[in-house]
């Protein structure tokens, strides 16, 4: 191996690609910041493929697709597998995990190489997530989607999406993914202000506790940690735009 070649993996080993294929979306949840305007940006198979091919020249082996919802896409499949035979170890995909409803779109995709799976999720009831994402039997179909992927061996890790309308609600939310098995890894705040969020955690039945630059909020024997952002601007905390099925 030449020097060049060492560097860059000595360099890079550890670092994860974020490829944003687009912002493309068949569904608008109320809490999307995504304009329609910029919903026809997305990256084409070809451009996606040299930012990957750069990738992996600079030494890189992790790579996380998202978007906009990236499961739409029909490349998807192919560019993951195009990942894995090129020496990728870590492939994840975060999504709303709608399309893994779809018993054989779950198994294909596994089988294309995809093994870290993270879903966004904003609720545990009908009523709610069908309010917040737009899509009637939303929940029914996200559930379905995260049992098919339990089946195949893959637990998914829950991006908890944290609003005005649901954080007291926070403890059953919990307490419903958690019955389903999945695991909690971090939270995403959105349309909520959280200068004082402890307060708010603690008005919901959480307990808290607190070191430099972290707050931990748990409901036994669950934890559910959040890096002690604050804004007076609701709305404009960062986060993945969950997406829609398409016909498989």
């Amino acid at each position: 191996m030449s020097d060049t070649a060492t560097m860059n993996v000595s360099t890079y080993d550890d670092v994860m690609v974020d490829m944003i294929l687009g912002y493309e979306c068949n569904v608008k949840c109320d809490y999307c910041s995504v304009s329609d305007e910029m919903r026809t940006h997305n990256m084409s198979t070809v451009e996606a493929l040299a930012e990957l091919s750069r990738a992996r020249s600079l030494g890189i082996r992790q790579v996380a697709f998202g978007g906009g919802e990236p499961t739409i896409r029909r490349d998807l499949f192919a560019l993951v597998r195009w990942c894995k035979e090129r020496g990728f170890y870590d492939i994840k995909v975060s999504s709303n995990g709608l399309m893994y409803s779809y018993p054989a779109y779950a198994k294909e995709i596994v089988e294309a190489g995809v093994n870290r799976f993270h879903i966004s999720a904003m609720a545990h009831t009908p009523q709610l997530y069908e309010t917040i994402m737009g899509l009637k039997g939303s929940l029914d179909l996200v559930v379905k989607g995260v049992d098919n992927l339990i089946a195949l061996g893959h637990v998914p890790t829950l991006d908890l999406i944290i609003k005005n309308d649901t954080w007291q609600h926070l403890p059953d939310i919990i307490r419903f993914w958690a019955g389903r098995g999945v695991l909690f890894r971090h939270s995403k705040f959105r349309g909520l202000v959280c200068s004082r969020g402890y307060v708010q955690w603690q008005a919901a039945g959480i307990t808290s506790g607190a070191n430099r630059g972290r707050n931990t909020f748990s409901v036994p024997p669950l934890r559910v940690t959040w890096k002690g952002r604050s804004s007076s601007r609701p709305g404009k905390w960062s986060g993945r735009y969950p997406g829609i099925l398409l016909r498989y």
